[in-house]
């Protein structure tokens, strides 16, 4: 009989492991089995979702300060495979059907291929590399990628009672909007440089890891709608 590859017999070994990653990101504390994960997937190359994301607990100190991140995370939609991928806390996983409302911020940022975007009343234009998702808290929507496409998208989530302001003082839509920026936009490499920051955390000096992010809505909140460089 003919032997059987190597890689046949490794294969449920490496999705386990795959699977574990996922879970243990759930938890926040994945740096181990990411490290495996990236050698499963070289081993198992096959068309699917590939996130990499992280969620954190919220202590009492970053409560008082007022703004704390919440999770991160990038993700590899594979052409017509299913999204949102699975892995996600129940609080955060939706479908297009239903659609879903947060009670934290979250910020989105289209590096390639292409998606639809869906407010309660506004449908914005397609998707495309350089659109940014604003999802404030209480605010209805959906997206996805294109199914003919797939789509590359970084992402962070934040909250506190710092942000409240943001919407209540008009400076984003209580909404949620999209802004289209350019690639070599420098919101587009502090976005990366954040999004970068919070999958590395060690989770050391949080009220410095909430900066990151004050620092960035700042820098988008001074550049007016369509003026993104």
């Amino acid at each position: 009989p003919m032997p059987v590859p190597f890689f046949i017999i490794l294969l449920p070994f490496l999705m386990i492991v795959d699977v574990s990653y996922h879970i243990s990101a759930r938890e926040g504390n994945a740096s181990f089995w990411q490290d495996l994960s990236f050698l499963a997937r070289i081993c198992y190359p096959l068309p699917m979702s590939s996130p990499s994301f992280r969620y954190f607990p919220v202590t009492e100190a970053q409560t008082n300060w007022g703004l704390h991140a919440t999770c991160a995370g990038h993700t590899e939609s594979a052409p017509r495979t299913p999204f949102p991928p699975s892995g996600h806390p129940d609080e955060y996983y939706f479908s297009w059907e239903v659609g879903r409302i947060l009670h934290e911020w979250q910020l989105i940022l289209v590096e390639a291929g292409r998606g639809q975007l869906e407010f309660r009343n506004r449908r914005p234009p397609l998707l495309r590399p350089g659109a940014l998702i604003i999802l404030p808290p209480g605010a209805w929507h959906r997206y996805r990628p294109n199914d003919e496409t797939g789509w590359t998208t970084r992402w962070f989530g934040f909250g506190g009672a710092l942000t409240a302001r943001l919407t209540e003082r008009g400076f984003f839509d209580a909404q949620g909007d999209v802004r289209n920026l350019a690639a070599a936009s420098p919101l587009v490499r502090s976005f990366r440089d954040v999004v970068d920051h919070l999958l590395s955390w060690n989770g050391a000096r949080p009220l410095s890891a909430a900066a990151h992010i004050w620092a960035f809505i700042s820098e988008l909140a001074d550049t007016p709608p369509g003026k993104a460089p």
